[in-house]
């Protein structure tokens, strides 16, 4: 009988030839006297090289250590409980290091290695197990992991399970790092392409160093189709935003009828909104077009722009989204990520009207406000460029999306014994 309840709490319908289903107080050691907490001001003094970890990671590091070996973390308390598909729950440390009082210790015996219980818990759901400490916050105390379920293969399926696991944990880590270092890389970009060199004494500017001497950002003829540039067509002018923006106030339904329009904030999309009870029929919504700037009053400070997408097209706001057409004499890419940038739209705060939570742009204030605007021929160039370096980051999301699919799809299988290591890599880790 408890048999049958330990796989249904594990949520499994049979166990594996050869493997045995059991809990982790009685298949596990539980180390929670190895961990010390350390004040963020003790910590401040002893700086070294020796990690100390927390729930979800290392914290700092420190000059002296507790543990020395390989052990799994799994957190006490916290948020990462909420998305485990997405958040891993588990860590896997190794070497010489600390452990915080807010994440429980597991050591290996002869039965099950801290690896395979990381590995095991890694991605699995415990919600109904916990306990709760809030909306939105969770805890695992020592009574209750002790009795959770986990499978238990003999210990060299387990290390061929692992072993085969990460290496797609390692392709995740690198793709992962590889789009940290172009997001990194994109940012530098669109700071430095975003500010011109001071020409003159008549806020007239050039295009940047970048734009001008860099190989890949070459202003010559072959790259834009122009002659010969000369200082005067390189110049950036300060110009109002509302002489090549002009306000649209289409009259579209309600807001019980109107399909809805929302705007993300840091420059992330324009999407269409997901409401759960229905508008207002007394409240007036505006028709917005494909190809329109859009942006939140409340979140101008946030940076809440947007380009309305053509599968958008047609959906609804109030004017607490205004919506712009914009001028053939400016490049909508360009202006976007104009506009995204931290270094422009926190710098706002004068535009802004109202009380310090509720603060909103209005339009008029917005379309009076000036911009550093250069020629066409120089935006479309910066917007190629920075488009180029945000698909690519785009690319290498959908790889590290790619490999968490199919690692979740293996997982699923190997960690239920649906699907075997072959027996000869098996004996490989014996």
């Amino acid at each position: 009988m408890k048999t049958q309840l330990l796989l249904k709490q594990a949520r499994v319908s049979l166990i594996p030839h050869g493997w045995q289903i059991s809990q982790i107080g009685k298949s596990c050691s539980i180390r929670n006297d190895l961990r010390k907490p350390i004040s963020l001001e003790e910590r401040s003094s002893i700086k070294g090289d020796y990690p100390y970890y927390g729930p979800t990671g290392i914290l700092d590091y420190i000059d002296q250590y507790l543990l020395d070996g390989e052990f799994a973390l799994i957190g006490e308390d916290g948020d990462h409980f909420l998305k485990p598909e997405e958040k891993p729950q588990t860590i896997l440390a190794k070497g010489k290091f600390n452990v915080n009082n807010h994440a429980h210790v597991i050591a290996s015996t002869n039965v099950c290695s801290a690896e395979w219980f990381a590995t095991f818990y890694k991605h699995r759901n415990i919600t109904d197990f916990l306990s709760r400490q809030g909306a939105n916050r969770y805890k695992l105390n020592k009574a209750t992991l002790e009795k959770l379920p986990i499978l238990l293969p003999p210990l060299p399926e387990q290390k061929a399970i692992s072993g085969l696991l990460s290496t797609w944990d390692e392709a995740i880590e690198k793709t992962e790092r590889l789009i940290h270092a172009n997001e990194r890389r994109f940012h530098w970009l669109l700071h430095k392409l975003m500010k011109p060199t001071i020409a003159s004494n008549n806020e007239c500017s050039v295009i940047s160093d970048e734009l001008k001497d860099n190989s890949d950002l070459s202003t010559h003829n072959s790259a834009l189709g122009k002659g010969p540039h000369t200082q005067e067509n390189l110049e950036w002018k300060k110009v109002k935003i509302g002489s090549f923006l002009n306000e649209s106030r289409i009259s579209g339904t309600n807001g019980h009828d109107a399909q809805k329009i929302t705007v993300k904030l840091y420059g992330k999309g324009v999407i269409a909104k997901d409401e759960k009870r229905i508008g207002s029929k007394t409240t007036q919504y505006y028709v917005r077009k494909a190809g329109q700037l859009i942006y939140s009053k409340l979140d101008f400070l946030n940076g809440a722009f947007g380009i309305i997408p053509n599968d958008l097209d047609g959906f609804e706001s109030t004017l607490d989204l205004p919506a712009f057409d914009i001028s053939d004499s400016v490049s909508k890419e360009w202006l976007l990520y104009y506009l995204i940038r931290p270094e422009y739209y926190t710098r706002q705060l004068g535009l802004a009207k109202g009380q310090r939570k509720a603060r909103r742009v209005s339009p008029s204030e917005f379309l009076n406000s000036k911009i550093l605007l250069p020629p066409l021929h120089i935006q479309k160039r910066i917007a190629e460029f920075l488009s180029s370096s945000q698909q690519e980051i785009d690319l290498l999301k959908q790889l590290s999306k790619k490999y968490k699919t199919q690692k979740r799809g293996l997982m699923q299988k190997m960690l239920t014994g649906q699907w075997r290591v072959k027996p000869d890599i098996v004996m490989g880790y014996a």
